[in-house]
C-alpha cells in the first residue's frame, strides 16, 4: 500500500495546531455541518467535468530519511486515471493498473480489487469525501497568497487504521482541493498538492499501457486469472 502512496501524497504545509486538532477531537460521532456543506460544493466542482487534468507535486516525509519531492501530472477521468510521474507512470481503465518503471524499462500489470478499502488511488483521494469510515471537522480557514484556505480534517472511525488523520485544504472561492495529507502512525507523512486545473481532457489520455509505444519495455503480468 504504502509504495502506491508514496507516489500519491507530497509536501508539507505545517499549518496545523493543537487547538485543531482538539476541535476535530471533539467530532468523533458524526461529521460537522460546515465541513459537509464544503465537501459537498467540492463534489459538485469535480462531478460537473466528465475529466480533468492537474499538476502535482508530490512529497514523502519518513523518519531520519531526507524529503522525497517529484512532480508530475494527473488525469482523471470517472474511475480511470493517469498519472504521470519522472520516475512512474500508473495507468488504470478501471480494471486494471498499469505501473510503468521508466528506468528500469519494465511495466507491471496489476488487477483493482474493487472489495479493497485503500486511499491508494487517485480517484479515491478526490472522492474522499464519499467515504463513511471517517469523520471529519472544519479545523481552519487561512490567507494562503490571497487564497481563502478552508482547511478540514479526517479521522478513521476504525482506531486500528495506519493512519491517525487526513488533511484536506480547499480554495474557498474555486471549491477546488489544493493539499491532501495524510499522518501515518509511524512518523511517515505523504501529501499531494494540486494546482492549474484543466476540465475535459480524458478523450486525449491514454488509460492503458501501449506495448507499441514501447517496443523495448518488458511487461510482467501479475494478474491472477
Amino acid at each position: 500500500m504504502k509504495n502506491i502512496l508514496s507516489i500519491l501524497f507530497a509536501s508539507f504545509l505545517l499549518i496545523g495546531n493543537v487547538s485543531a486538532q482538539t476541535d476535530a477531537e471533539k467530532y468523533v460521532d458524526e461529521n460537522d455541518p460546515e465541513a459537509t456543506a464544503i465537501f459537498q460544493k467540492v463534489r459538485a466542482k469535480y462531478e460537473g467535468y466528465e475529466s480533468f487534468k492537474v499538476d502535482i507535486t508530490t512529497i514523502i516525509e519518513v523518519p531520519e530519511h531526507p524529503k522525497s519531492e517529484e512532480q508530475g501530472t494527473l488525469v482523471l477521468s470517472g474511475e480511470k486515471y493517469n498519472l504521470d510521474l519522472p520516475s512512474h507512470t500508473y495507468l488504470s481503465n478501471g480494471e486494471n493498473l498499469w505501473v510503468h518503471y521508466k528506468d528500469k524499462k519494465m511495466v507491471q500489470i496489476n488487477s483493482i480489487e474493487e472489495d479493497e478499502a485503500s486511499l491508494m488511488t487517485p480517484n479515491d483521494l478526490f472522492k474522499i469525501y464519499e467515504r463513511e469510515d471517517f469523520v471529519y471537522v472544519l479545523t481552519n480557514e487561512y490567507f494562503d497568497k490571497k487564497t481563502t484556505v478552508q482547511q478540514i480534517e479526517l479521522k478513521p472511525t476504525d482506531r486500528g487504521t495506519e493512519y491517525s488523520k487526513i488533511r484536506v485544504n480547499i480554495n474557498k472561492k474555486t471549491s477546488e482541493i489544493k493539499s491532501i495529507k495524510v499522518f501515518f502512525k509511524d512518523g511517515i507523512r505523504y501529501q499531494i498538492k494540486v494546482s492549474n486545473l484543466t476540465p475535459d481532457v480524458g478523450a486525449s489520455t491514454a488509460f492503458s499501457f501501449d506495448k507499441k509505444a514501447f517496443p523495448n519495455v518488458k511487461v510482467e503480468d501479475l494478474r491472477i486469472d
